[in-house]
């Protein structure tokens, strides 16, 4: 009895092993064919277990829909779905795929009677197959609909085959009345564009303009002709956690970034200058494109008015890798405007130019860009073909009157750069240049300058920077370069008649140790060109190439570094001095030296030094001098 039953129990075991295979592996019984009569009633299965209105393949031709509802497809297309004159649609594409081909889109949204509002459309999981794109894998049309709302793109491939036009609006997912030649009257207000995959297509992987509340999130837009993301007419966007690599390959080297937030004044009759406005950037992989990473020109084409940018922030991202600038915020033409950018926690580095590129100026004279209120906090810019950072404005050969004003960076590090670390550029602007804070930042073994601040000016022209704060900042290691640079008048032509200015540089707690020229160095390098104000205070220099630190006016008589105060510093261990080639005595100066500590291999190099004995205290004082407690080690 009891064998009976183990043998019923066994056979019953392998019953179910058998069930269990067959289900999972689809080993010991007949298969599925998809085209026949077990497919059809598997595909009736699939259907029970979805609420709504199921699609099945139309041969090609289009799947037009126009009711309210929720539908999903049953089988894959190589037909084009329609989504017309309605609102409160959710399209389910079920994991199955649409495959197009030429002209047509996969998915497109249009309205055609006039005022037509389209809301609530949900769009998601599953693929989109282009065969040569010539057109966007998903098109919302602004033909007659002034507002879309609510829409929501998530859990989709939308992908391209090789081939297609490199032109617009052949993106992958394309959300612009730009291109439908309208006035941008058109608004889509509250778009959302989740967990999806944009790849392949010849122009941008994304292409949004007009829109009010954007989210881009979760999503890989990789391998696109120019831009991954396109962005303009907005305001509020939030890209987050998204990954966007090797876009731009078909650009030519001349164009396509990762993220092109494209605030360009219009020279269109009827169409309004673009703006960009609120817009944050966080826990992005920005690598590896074939342009730039992220690029925002704000510019002004004169016909239709100007175009505006402000708040832009970044948070947390890798901008690495990518052919030229890893972020350039360019203030073009007339008076374009840009503020309020702030960057926080970002890596960038190992890009083909500039790190980090911040810049109000253009292509003509007389023009008045702006660039206001720049802060960085805790972010690296390290190994970088150019600068790691770059701030300036102006154009060099002309005079305009661009300014940039309250640029902070807080404890961030620039290292390994083949340029300067950090340089912040006048070039012939007559604007302001206000208001440059430093603090708690490191600038090590860049190939020039850790950190320099130059001033150009052409002649017959007074040029001002203002207010140049370092607190806490170290600069190591630079190898050809001063630690830290102040240049009033560099490169100018002879004959000015205005003065250069760089006016209150302050140094505060600032170290510059074994650098290839000087520690800390001031110049006024051209005819009448003066810097004044300039504060050194527990600083210290040390083992540097050339001076300690150094101040220097070498372009003519007229050249002065008026008032300095130099206050318990120390510099050892560098090659000409505790201060060098401070060759003009006329009483031009007006210097406070007090309590400094210094043993260099040529003790008080220069003019002024040479003049005075510490040790046995017998020579006179120069003129405008006034020194006390120093101590020779």
């Amino acid at each position: 009895m009891k064998h009976k039953n183990f043998k019923s129990v066994s056979i019953g075991l392998l019953a179910l092993f058998l069930l269990i295979t067959q289900n999972i592996f689809g080993i010991g019984g007949p298969q599925v064919d998809p085209s026949g009569a077990q497919g059809v009633r598997q595909k009736a299965i699939d259907t029970e277990n979805h609420s709504g209105i199921p699609i099945y393949n139309n041969g090609g031709l289009d799947i037009v829909i126009t009711d309210t509802g929720k539908y999903f497809l049953a089988d894959d297309l190589t037909s084009r779905v329609v989504i017309r004159d309605t609102s409160g649609v959710t399209l389910d594409l079920n994991d199955h795929c649409i495959t197009v081909t030429g002209a047509s889109e996969a998915i497109r949204v249009e309205a055609t009677s006039a005022n037509q509002e389209i809301m609530n459309i949900t769009i998601k999981d599953g693929t989109i197959f282009k065969q040569g794109a010539t057109s966007p894998g998903i098109r919302f049309d602004f033909t007659n609909a002034p507002t879309y709302g609510e829409i929501t793109l998530e859990g989709l491939s939308v992908q391209s085959a090789a081939g297609g036009t490199f032109a617009s609006p052949n993106n992958g997912i394309h959300i612009n009345a730009y291109d439908d030649t309208l006035p941008v009257t058109n608004t889509i207000r509250g778009l959302v564009i989740r967990e999806c995959i944009v790849c392949g297509f010849p122009f941008d992987g994304i292409n949004v303009a007009n829109v009010e509340n954007l989210l881009i999130e979760g999503c890989i837009i990789k391998d696109n002709g120019r831009n991954g993301i396109e962005l303009a007419q907005s305001e509020n966007a939030y890209i987050k956690c998204c990954e966007l690599t090797n876009n731009g390959g078909l650009a030519g080297g001349a164009d396509g970034q990762a993220i092109r937030l494209f605030a360009d004044g219009n020279d269109t009759t009827g169409f309004p200058p673009a703006y960009v406005n609120n817009t944050v950037i966080e826990d992005c992989i920005i690598t590896n494109n074939a342009f730039r990473g992220i690029y925002l020109p704000v510019n002004d084409e004169g016909a239709a008015g100007i175009g505006s940018a402000s708040g832009l922030t970044l948070k947390n991202c890798d901008i690495s890798g990518n052919a030229n600038n890893g972020v350039f915020l360019h203030a073009i033409d007339g008076t374009a405007t840009f503020s309020c950018l702030a960057i926080y926690d970002c890596l960038i580095g190992d890009n083909g130019a500039h790190g980090l590129s911040l810049f109000a100026g253009g292509t003509t004279a007389g023009e008045a860009a702006k660039l206001h209120n720049i802060s960085i906090y805790n972010t690296t810019c390290s190994d970088n073909t150019l600068n790691g950072m770059i701030v300036g404005g102006g154009l060099t050969g002309q005079v305009t009157s661009d300014s940039v004003l309250n640029v902070n960076v807080f404890n961030s590090d620039f290292l390994n750069n083949a340029s300067h670390g950090i340089g912040v550029v006048c070039d012939n602007a007559t604007g302001e240049f206000k208001n440059f804070s430093f603090i708690g930042c490191t600038a090590q073994q860049n190939t020039n300058s850790g950190f320099l601040v130059v001033y150009n000016s052409l002649a017959n022209n007074e040029v001002l920077v203002e207010n140049v704060s370092f607190f806490d900042c170290t600069s190591i290691g630079n190898t050809t370069g001063s630690g830290f640079v102040i240049d009033a008048g560099a490169a100018n032509g002879a004959g000015m008649t205005l003065s250069p200015l760089v006016r209150n540089a302050a140094f505060y707690g600032c170290t510059a140790l074994r650098n290839g020229s000087d520690g800390i160095s001031i110049n006024a390098n051209n005819v009448n060109s003066r810097v004044s104000g300039v504060i050194f205070r527990k600083c210290i220099a040390n083992d540097n190439i050339a001076a300690g630190y150094a101040l220097r006016n070498t372009g003519g008589s007229n050249d002065r570094i008026v008032p300095a105060i130099i206050r318990e510093c120390t510099a050892i261990g560098n090659g000409t001095g505790f201060f060098s080639d401070l060759n003009d005595v006329s009483g031009q100066r007006a210097f406070a030296v007090a309590n400094h500590s210094a043993h260099n291999t040529t003790d008080y190099s220069g003019a002024i030094w040479d003049a005075v004995t510490f040790a046995a205290g017998t020579q006179p004082t120069p003129a405008g001098i006034n020194y006390w407690n120093n101590i020779d080690r």
